[in-house]
């Protein structure tokens, strides 16, 4: 049986270690997999059910740990190295030097415009020189694949595109039905996630109606602007911080809506998850949203500059009813279609054999 190494310099809650504990179900008993990762919660309990799991820092290099990784390679004969995200990255590609042993890359992400021109320039050139030493690229969308060959990181034959995947729960039978239309968004909350933008999406709802509850969550390093930014547009008694949650699937079968205001994704699992789970879809018009939010039809994209444009589009669904089924229907068929775990898994299969 052939082994693989994961390596990600992320274990806490966020699409990426979902990713791979999907990764491992999917195809658990057709390889023996190691994971290199941080040591924390709450991924690294799961990835130790599937895996061997080596400790290495968050979100941070190593030089001790890459050498751990280098005996780890050697002593247990790995045959694919695959990294998930750009942390990893680094790690991979120098194992990939050291021990001649094919690396596979996947980005979850490529952002580098927002970036100071010199740490822009640098990170590209990164990019660009470890390309060398990277037998494949997998990106999770067609925008994702397209900005890095604009970028020059590589060339399209070294690429592929599998899209993340997510659980698909039974079809819900009809629109639910609440005394508060309930919206929902799940993400970090940090700058990227423009949340900031959901707020002022919201307060301008509130001036069409009263009758809505918002519920963000999440964690991260905006919590407390957030927190402020609230409290200034007076929205205390419709935004709800629930922080981190184990019970998703729950919070998002007693939603009625979802919205991201998100700057930019690699796909937006959460939204994949929203539409497994029969949700309407609000989302800004970013790489990642673009390219599995189908305009009027499974969901709603809104200019990122025009916060009122979504707030008239959430009204207007909350007006609507038999507008909001067809949507909803619309969404729970195309993640079915689309975000098969088996799919996904027969992908990844077919490259972890045939390097």
């Amino acid at each position: 049986m052939r082994k693989i190494l994961l390596i990600t310099v992320r274990s806490d809650y966020g699409g990426g270690p979902q990713h791979i504990l999907t990764l491992l179900k999917g195809l658990k008993g057709k390889f023996i997999f190691y994971i290199a990762c941080p040591f924390e919660k709450p991924y690294i309990d799961y990835f130790q059910s599937y895996a061997t799991c080596i400790n290495i820092p968050h979100r941070k290099f190593s030089l001790i740990r890459l050498i751990v990784l280098w005996k780890t390679v050697y002593l247990n004969k790995i045959d694919v190295i695959h990294s998930h995200g750009k942390g990893a990255g680094l790690y991979t590609r120098l194992l990939g030097i050291l021990t001649q042993k094919p690396v596979v890359h996947s980005f979850h992400g490529f952002h580098y415009k927002h970036l100071a021109p010199i740490k822009k320039f640098s990170y590209l050139l990164y990019e660009r020189l470890f390309a060398r030493f990277t037998k494949l690229f997998i990106n999770v969308t067609k925008s994702e694949q397209d900005e890095c060959i604009t970028a020059k990181i590589f060339k399209k034959e070294s690429s592929i595109i599998i899209s993340n995947a997510v659980e698909m729960p039974p079809p819900l039978s009809n629109v639910r039905e609440n005394i508060y239309f309930n919206i929902i968004s799940v993400s970090r909350l940090a700058p990227e996630k423009g949340l900031d933008i959901l707020l002022d999406v919201i307060n301008l709802l509130t001036e069409k109606t009263k009758k809505i509850k918002v519920m963000l969550v999440g964690d991260g390093p905006s919590r407390d602007s957030l927190l402020n930014r609230v409290a200034v547009l007076n929205l205390q008694k419709y935004v709800l911080f629930l922080g981190f949650r184990d019970d998703i699937p729950n919070l998002l079968r007693d939603s009625d809506l979802y919205l991201s205001t998100s700057r930019g994704e690699a796909q937006g699992i959460s939204i994949m998850e929203a539409m497994a789970h029969s949700l309407p879809s609000v989302a800004t018009d970013v790489i990642g949203h673009i390219d599995i939010v189908k305009n009027e039809y499974n969901g709603f994209l809104f200019n990122i500059s025009s916060p009122g444009e979504g707030a008239d589009i959430i009204y207007k669904l909350i007006k609507d009813r038999h507008l909001r089924e067809k949507i909803a229907r619309n969404a729970y068929a195309y993640a079915k279609e689309n975000f098969s775990i088996e799919v996904m898994s027969a992908s990844l299969e077919k490259i972890y054999t045939s390097l």
